[in-house]
């Protein structure tokens, strides 16, 4: 992993949870809730594509965010999605379902940090052996499920950061005992009408979650 890549897998390693929200966002709301989500803090945001103006939305969040905030893109399956959420700021990004060697090999060129997502022990090895740490599990597997899979995975799973996918903020402390390096919460931002200050309650909630985990299992 290159300088650029391996400085936002560092960052990653200390930020406990990532919030997912959708591409699809209303012009007018869009700097409200970047700022909501800055003043919480988040550390990090992955935007998913649900419409035509989800790269607006990263370029948006990226320039206003700044060195404030992570911002990455979910559901990067090919080479020119890759591109194109590159060129849109990102500063990670994740695949929906299988790992793409070839996309990797892209992502590498390119200095930018791939998380591939995976659903089994085998997958796991190969990621690892192909130099992927950060690994993002899939949406049906849960927290028993991914122990399970660490357990399978015995052996190299100290080296893998594994990042659980659409869990709710109570599910937090279960996916980190399971073994989650990093979370992925889907309930942070709900909808378009929801209160600002009801975004920022929410994520402050995640945050708490992870810096009381985090502190009680040093």
């Amino acid at each position: 992993m290159t300088n650029q890549a391996q400085n936002v897998a560092n960052q990653l390693e200390t930020a406990g949870f990532i919030t997912i929200l959708p591409g699809e966002l209303p012009d007018n709301r869009v700097i409200s809730i970047i700022d909501a989500l800055l003043a919480a803090p988040v550390p990090a945001v992955e935007i998913i594509p649900n419409g035509e103006r989800t790269l607006e939305t990263l370029e948006a969040f990226r320039k206003r965010a700044g060195d404030h905030m992570l911002v990455g893109a979910g559901r990067v399956e090919s080479e020119g999605q890759l591109q194109a959420v590159i060129d849109a700021g990102a500063q990670f990004a994740s695949s929906t379902y299988e790992f793409r060697l070839p996309l990797l090999a892209a992502a590498k060129q390119r200095d930018f940090l791939y998380i591939p997502t995976i659903h089994a022990p085998g997958q796991a090895l190969i990621t690892r052996r192909a130099g992927v740490r950060w690994q993002k599990i899939r949406d049906d597997i849960d927290a028993e499920g991914l122990e399970g899979l660490q357990e399978r995975a015995d052996g190299i799973k100290y080296d893998i950061a594994f990042v659980v996918n659409q869990i709710p903020i109570e599910n937090m402390e279960a996916a980190y005992e399971g073994g989650a390096s990093l979370v992925c919460v889907n309930d942070i931002f709900l909808d378009t009408n929801q209160p600002m200050g009801d975004i920022i309650t929410r994520a402050r909630e995640a945050r708490m979650a992870w810096l009381s985990w985090s502190s009680a299992a040093v």
